[in-house]
Protein backbone atom coordinates (compact mmCIF):
# COMPACT_ATOMS: atom_id res chain seq x y z
CA UNK A 1 0.00 0.00 0.00
CA UNK A 2 1.91 3.53 -1.01
CA UNK A 3 0.85 6.50 1.31
CA UNK A 4 -0.80 9.42 -0.52
CA UNK A 5 1.66 12.04 -0.99
CA UNK A 6 1.17 14.51 1.79
CA UNK A 7 -1.16 12.44 4.29
CA UNK A 8 1.34 10.17 7.08
CA UNK A 9 0.22 7.09 7.84
CA UNK A 10 -2.02 6.21 5.49
CA UNK A 11 -4.59 8.66 6.58
CA UNK A 12 -6.83 10.42 3.79
CA UNK A 13 -6.06 13.92 5.47
CA UNK A 14 -3.15 15.51 6.94
CA UNK A 15 -3.97 15.62 10.87
CA UNK A 16 -3.13 19.73 11.73
CA UNK A 17 -3.55 22.59 13.99
CA UNK A 18 -2.69 26.28 13.65
CA UNK A 19 -0.42 28.88 15.40
CA UNK A 20 -1.86 30.30 18.56
CA UNK A 21 -4.42 32.34 17.94
CA UNK A 22 -3.47 34.55 20.73
CA UNK A 23 -1.00 37.06 20.07
CA UNK A 24 0.94 35.98 23.01
CA UNK A 25 1.37 32.63 24.95
CA UNK A 26 1.63 34.87 28.73
CA UNK A 27 0.25 38.31 28.80
CA UNK A 28 -1.35 40.56 31.73
CA UNK A 29 -4.87 41.27 30.65
CA UNK A 30 -6.58 44.14 33.02
CA UNK A 31 -10.46 44.13 34.07
CA UNK A 32 -12.23 44.18 31.05
CA UNK A 33 -13.31 42.15 27.61
CA UNK A 34 -10.89 41.37 24.94
CA UNK A 35 -12.22 39.66 21.90
CA UNK A 36 -10.03 38.01 19.21
CA UNK A 37 -11.09 38.82 15.66
CA UNK A 38 -13.80 36.67 14.17
CA UNK A 39 -11.96 33.96 12.75
CA UNK A 40 -13.03 32.35 9.08
CA UNK A 41 -12.88 28.44 10.30
CA UNK A 42 -13.86 26.75 7.06
CA UNK A 43 -10.50 24.36 7.05
CA UNK A 44 -10.60 23.26 10.37
CA UNK A 45 -12.63 20.82 12.66
CA UNK A 46 -12.13 21.81 15.90
CA UNK A 47 -10.59 24.25 18.47
CA UNK A 48 -8.36 23.20 21.49
CA UNK A 49 -8.29 26.05 24.30
CA UNK A 50 -5.61 25.95 27.41
CA UNK A 51 -5.80 28.74 30.03
CA UNK A 52 -4.21 28.89 33.38
CA UNK A 53 -3.94 31.98 36.05
CA UNK A 54 -1.77 32.97 38.29
CA UNK A 55 -3.59 36.02 39.59
CA UNK A 56 -6.87 37.49 38.79
CA UNK A 57 -10.24 36.04 37.55
CA UNK A 58 -11.84 35.57 34.07
CA UNK A 59 -14.90 34.17 32.30
CA UNK A 60 -13.83 32.72 28.70
CA UNK A 61 -16.22 32.45 25.89
CA UNK A 62 -15.95 30.44 22.72
CA UNK A 63 -19.01 31.84 20.17
CA UNK A 64 -19.56 30.38 16.88
CA UNK A 65 -21.00 32.48 13.82
CA UNK A 66 -22.66 32.19 10.41
CA UNK A 67 -21.05 35.48 9.30
CA UNK A 68 -18.08 36.86 9.26
CA UNK A 69 -19.66 40.41 10.44
CA UNK A 70 -20.56 38.80 14.00
CA UNK A 71 -24.47 39.50 13.83
CA UNK A 72 -25.42 36.06 13.56
CA UNK A 73 -24.97 33.85 16.38
CA UNK A 74 -25.10 29.90 15.91
CA UNK A 75 -24.05 29.16 19.86
CA UNK A 76 -21.63 29.80 22.65
CA UNK A 77 -20.20 28.53 25.47
CA UNK A 78 -18.46 29.46 28.44
CA UNK A 79 -15.87 28.44 31.31
CA UNK A 80 -14.92 30.21 34.41
CA UNK A 81 -11.38 30.63 34.79
CA UNK A 82 -9.73 30.77 38.33
CA UNK A 83 -6.29 30.80 40.27
CA UNK A 84 -7.07 27.31 41.35
CA UNK A 85 -8.45 26.09 38.36
CA UNK A 86 -7.42 25.81 35.08
CA UNK A 87 -8.90 25.16 31.71
CA UNK A 88 -8.08 22.82 29.05
CA UNK A 89 -11.10 21.98 26.40
CA UNK A 90 -11.67 20.76 22.87
CA UNK A 91 -14.82 21.95 21.21
CA UNK A 92 -16.40 20.99 17.57
CA UNK A 93 -16.26 24.16 15.55
CA UNK A 94 -19.94 24.71 14.91
CA UNK A 95 -19.76 27.37 12.04
CA UNK A 96 -17.74 28.89 9.91
CA UNK A 97 -16.55 31.36 12.06
CA UNK A 98 -15.33 31.77 15.75
CA UNK A 99 -14.40 34.76 18.37
CA UNK A 100 -12.64 33.94 21.84
CA UNK A 101 -13.79 36.52 24.38
CA UNK A 102 -11.51 36.84 27.69
CA UNK A 103 -13.50 38.96 30.53
CA UNK A 104 -11.64 39.48 33.23
CA UNK A 105 -13.75 40.26 36.50
CA UNK A 106 -13.35 41.33 39.71
CA UNK A 107 -10.97 44.52 39.61
CA UNK A 108 -7.88 42.49 39.39
CA UNK A 109 -5.56 42.22 36.33
CA UNK A 110 -5.14 38.81 35.04
CA UNK A 111 -1.94 37.01 34.34
CA UNK A 112 -1.98 34.26 32.25
CA UNK A 113 -0.73 31.44 30.23
CA UNK A 114 -3.16 31.23 26.82
CA UNK A 115 -2.95 28.65 23.93
CA UNK A 116 -5.52 28.10 21.56
CA UNK A 117 -5.16 26.25 18.08
CA UNK A 118 -7.29 25.14 15.57
CA UNK A 119 -7.52 21.67 14.94
CA UNK A 120 -8.03 19.47 11.62
CA UNK A 121 -8.75 16.70 13.57
CA UNK A 122 -12.22 16.07 14.20
CA UNK A 123 -14.63 16.48 17.93
CA UNK A 124 -18.23 15.14 18.40
CA UNK A 125 -18.81 16.65 21.51
CA UNK A 126 -17.46 19.13 24.58
CA UNK A 127 -13.92 17.17 25.95
CA UNK A 128 -11.29 18.18 28.68
CA UNK A 129 -8.50 16.15 27.46
CA UNK A 130 -6.94 16.24 31.24
CA UNK A 131 -5.68 13.18 33.18
CA UNK A 132 -6.81 11.82 36.55
CA UNK A 133 -8.20 14.92 38.86
CA UNK A 134 -8.72 14.88 42.67
CA UNK A 135 -9.40 17.10 45.69
CA UNK A 136 -9.27 16.61 49.29
CA UNK A 137 -7.11 15.08 52.05
CA UNK A 138 -5.90 12.65 53.81
CA UNK A 139 -6.51 13.43 56.97
CA UNK A 140 -7.37 16.83 58.28
CA UNK A 141 -8.97 18.33 61.40
CA UNK A 142 -10.62 20.69 60.91
CA UNK A 143 -11.36 23.54 63.55
CA UNK A 144 -14.87 23.93 65.46
CA UNK A 145 -17.12 26.29 63.21
CA UNK A 146 -14.76 26.01 59.88
CA UNK A 147 -15.26 25.07 56.42
CA UNK A 148 -12.76 23.59 54.21
CA UNK A 149 -12.75 23.75 50.04
CA UNK A 150 -10.74 21.41 48.09
CA UNK A 151 -10.87 22.64 44.78
CA UNK A 152 -10.59 20.18 41.39
CA UNK A 153 -6.98 21.34 39.67
CA UNK A 154 -8.56 21.92 36.02
CA UNK A 155 -12.40 22.00 34.62
CA UNK A 156 -13.94 18.51 33.59
CA UNK A 157 -17.22 17.17 33.19
CA UNK A 158 -18.83 13.72 33.64
CA UNK A 159 -18.12 11.11 36.05
CA UNK A 160 -16.98 11.48 39.68
CA UNK A 161 -16.47 9.49 43.12
CA UNK A 162 -16.21 10.91 46.46
CA UNK A 163 -15.05 9.14 49.46
CA UNK A 164 -15.37 10.52 52.92
CA UNK A 165 -14.37 8.69 56.27
CA UNK A 166 -15.13 10.52 59.51
CA UNK A 167 -13.04 10.58 62.09
CA UNK A 168 -15.80 9.78 64.90
CA UNK A 169 -19.77 9.15 64.88
CA UNK A 170 -20.88 12.09 65.90
CA UNK A 171 -22.02 13.40 62.38
CA UNK A 172 -20.57 16.95 63.05
CA UNK A 173 -19.32 17.11 59.37
CA UNK A 174 -21.68 18.52 56.38
CA UNK A 175 -20.16 17.41 53.26
CA UNK A 176 -20.85 18.52 49.83
CA UNK A 177 -19.53 19.09 46.16
CA UNK A 178 -20.01 23.06 44.71
CA UNK A 179 -19.75 24.33 41.45
CA UNK A 180 -18.64 28.01 42.03
CA UNK A 181 -18.13 31.00 39.37
CA UNK A 182 -14.86 32.57 38.88
CA UNK A 183 -15.25 34.83 41.84
CA UNK A 184 -15.47 31.77 43.76
CA UNK A 185 -19.36 32.38 44.55
CA UNK A 186 -21.32 29.26 44.55
CA UNK A 187 -23.75 28.35 41.82
CA UNK A 188 -25.02 25.21 42.95
CA UNK A 189 -24.52 22.30 44.57
CA UNK A 190 -23.85 19.31 42.37
CA UNK A 191 -24.64 16.56 45.26
CA UNK A 192 -25.06 16.97 49.35
CA UNK A 193 -23.97 14.48 51.65
CA UNK A 194 -25.17 15.80 54.53
CA UNK A 195 -23.66 14.51 58.27
CA UNK A 196 -21.97 11.47 57.54
CA UNK A 197 -21.08 9.40 60.66
CA UNK A 198 -19.67 6.37 58.77
CA UNK A 199 -17.77 6.06 55.77
CA UNK A 200 -19.26 7.13 52.27
CA UNK A 201 -18.12 5.53 48.80
CA UNK A 202 -20.50 7.48 46.32
CA UNK A 203 -20.39 7.61 42.80
CA UNK A 204 -21.91 11.19 40.64
CA UNK A 205 -21.72 13.79 37.61
CA UNK A 206 -20.03 16.50 37.66
CA UNK A 207 -20.38 19.60 35.44
CA UNK A 208 -17.58 21.77 33.58
CA UNK A 209 -17.78 24.25 35.85
CA UNK A 210 -14.94 24.88 38.69
CA UNK A 211 -15.68 22.10 41.31
CA UNK A 212 -14.60 22.04 44.98
CA UNK A 213 -15.36 19.44 47.86
CA UNK A 214 -16.82 21.44 50.75
CA UNK A 215 -17.03 20.13 54.41
CA UNK A 216 -17.82 22.08 57.21
CA UNK A 217 -17.65 21.50 60.93
CA UNK A 218 -20.91 23.14 62.66
CA UNK A 219 -19.87 22.44 65.84
CA UNK A 220 -18.66 25.20 68.04
CA UNK A 221 -17.05 23.32 70.46
CA UNK A 222 -14.23 21.72 68.96
CA UNK A 223 -12.88 20.26 66.02
CA UNK A 224 -13.49 17.11 63.87
CA UNK A 225 -10.96 15.21 61.82
CA UNK A 226 -11.48 13.54 58.28
CA UNK A 227 -10.36 12.26 55.57
CA UNK A 228 -11.38 12.60 52.03
CA UNK A 229 -11.14 12.60 48.25
CA UNK A 230 -12.95 13.48 45.20
CA UNK A 231 -11.91 12.03 42.11
CA UNK A 232 -12.43 12.37 38.50
CA UNK A 233 -10.60 9.60 36.01
CA UNK A 234 -9.92 10.65 32.48
CA UNK A 235 -12.92 10.77 30.15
Amino acid sequence: MSTPIGHPDYQNFAITKSDNLFSSFTTVIPPGTVNTAIIPVTSWSSLALNMRCSTGQAKITVTHFADLAGTLIIGSDTWFLRTTCKLNVITPLRGPFVQITTQVTGGVNLTVLQFCAFLSAPAQRISFPVGFQSAGVNVRALPASSSDFWNLPTICAGNASLIFAPSDALAKLHVRVGAFDETGTLLFYVADFGFPAALINQSLQIPDVTIALEIDNIDAGGPHSYGSTLMVPPQ
